[in-house]
């Protein structure tokens, strides 16, 4: 039991205790601003946001570290609450978005240590994981394919990144709501012969947050992008960004563009941007692939989606690439039909997606009208009698047969020991060869891929 305690101030952050525990070796201990035990050696809060200022205050008020904690630059595929973080920054000098001070990536990056040939391709390799599989800090929007676009077409085409009112990253980026509109007027005049496309910050879109460019961009011939679109499908259609603060902007530079910066961010003041902006304390020239080293392989600290245990980048993004997929995959509402209360969990788990959870009913009437009226699947559970597999066809309803898979668990589903794999089959069921099924389909059909048979094969070692 450690004997040393760290200080949380705030619920949001004390329901992420767990990493701050892993990271600082410190005990989480839930504090009051007022009163605080002897044996707490440092006080944890969520960056610099105002969230954060009792914290802040307490440190300074009983001389002890300040740590900051912020969401990382891989966090999730959906954004807010609703979903834990894969990655997490900590931070003991400042924080990466606040460059009114230096932060532990500004000491990193402003350090004599330069990266050798393994170092470069670690980077490189990362990179190239972020570019192939469209990967940003939330994923929700579906990284659909982009068309290529001649370079010369990209030249000719500009992108303005708005913000929201209040970002923490604006008034920590030296900005304030003039430097919106600068920014606007300069990508206007700079590049008289390109489309400039502005794009909206979706919260602003749907009026739940303010942001600085909506009103001006109405009030001239540019093109307004609002609907949430993957980062990706944006930069590798444009040559020019102009940007705040936005992590956005580094993703251009990794996309290939060029970048003007009106604020400091983390990647400006290193020799990659056109800054409008100047920081003294940044003084060194440095490459993408040092900043990519320092920013996400050194300075973020990666989590299991499932475990919660330290990973490393490589196996985060593997695991959010997978999460990311399953969760488009799931873009049609499903109504559960005949599923077991203690069953349940585990369907939701699986069947949850961008199209909501599933609902669950106890009647085939009711779960067919409500997916007609829904465009919704049926989902039942093991083999699917002949009359109910007629009923649902007829009404026009796709149906999912849902199974135990082949690793199920440690004890028996009589015992109601819950699965650890589920099987899905939108044609029929693997055990019955009476009809196909998606399994047979996969088997009579598919040309595997080296690296998927090279997986299977490591499984097979594995299980063995």
């Amino acid at each position: 039991r450690m004997s040393s305690q760290i200080a949380i101030l705030t619920w949001g952050l004390w329901r992420k205790r767990s990493y701050v525990e892993q990271l600082t070796g410190h005990r989480p201990f839930l504090a009051k601003p007022s009163v605080i035990a002897s044996h707490v050696v440092a006080v944890a809060g969520w960056g610099h946001k105002h969230t954060a200022a009792k914290a802040i205050a307490m440190a300074e008020a009983r001389k002890l570290p300040y740590v900051a904690f912020e969401d990382g630059f891989l966090r999730s595929v959906r954004p807010g609450p609703q979903e834990a973080p894969q990655s997490i920054i900590m931070d003991k000098v400042g924080i990466y978005y606040d460059a009114r001070e230096p932060s532990a990536l500004e000491d990193m990056l402003n350090g004599d240590q330069q990266l050798d040939q393994v170092g470069r391709d670690r980077a490189k390799k990362a990179i190239d994981i972020l570019r192939a599989n469209r990967l940003s800090k939330y994923n929700d929007a579906a990284p659909f394919p982009v068309e290529n676009v001649p370079a010369r077409n990209r030249k000719q085409r500009v992108l303005v990144i708005d913000q929201t009112r209040g970002d923490a990253s604006i008034t920590g980026g030296l900005a304030d709501a003039s430097s919106f509109a600068a920014m606007f007027e300069a990508a206007r005049t700079e590049n008289p012969d390109a489309e400039i496309i502005v794009k909206l910050h979706p919260e602003v879109v749907s009026g739940k947050k303010a942001g600085y460019l909506a009103d001006l961009a109405r009030q001239h011939p540019v093109t307004i992008l609002a609907e949430p679109a993957n980062p990706w499908q944006m930069l590798e259609q444009v040559g020019k960004v102009y940007t705040v603060s936005s992590q956005l902007g580094f993703e251009a530079l990794l996309a290939g563009c060029q970048v003007v910066c009106f604020g400091v961010p983390f990647y400006a003041g290193w020799g990659l941007t056109d800054d409008r902006q100047t920081v003294p304390r940044r003084n060194r020239k440095r490459s993408l692939l040092d900043v990519m080293d320092a920013a996400y392989l050194r300075y973020c600290h990666y989590f299991c989606a499932w475990t919660g245990k330290p990973v490393d980048f490589f196996t985060a993004a593997d695991q959010l690439i997978f999460r990311r997929d399953h969760f488009h995959r799931q873009s049609v509402p499903v109504i559960g039909y005949g599923i077991t209360l203690w069953k349940r969990p585990a369907v939701r788990a699986m069947l949850s997606g961008k199209a909501g959870a599933p609902q669950f009913v106890l009647s085939l009437d009711t779960a067919i009208s409500r997916a007609k009226a829904s465009g919704a699947a049926v989902a039942t559970w093991g083999r699917t009698a002949p009359r109910i597999r007629a009923r649902v066809a007829a009404a026009g309803v796709a149906l999912t047969t849902i199974e135990d898979g082949f690793l199920r668990s440690v004890g028996l589903g009589a015992n109601f020991v819950p699965a650890r794999s589920l099987v899905f089959d939108r044609t029929g069921i693997y055990f019955d060869p009476s009809s196909p099924s998606d399994l047979e389909i996969l088997l009579q059909e598919t040309d595997f891929s080296p690296a998927l048979l090279a997986r299977a094969a490591d499984l097979r070692k594995r299980i063995v």
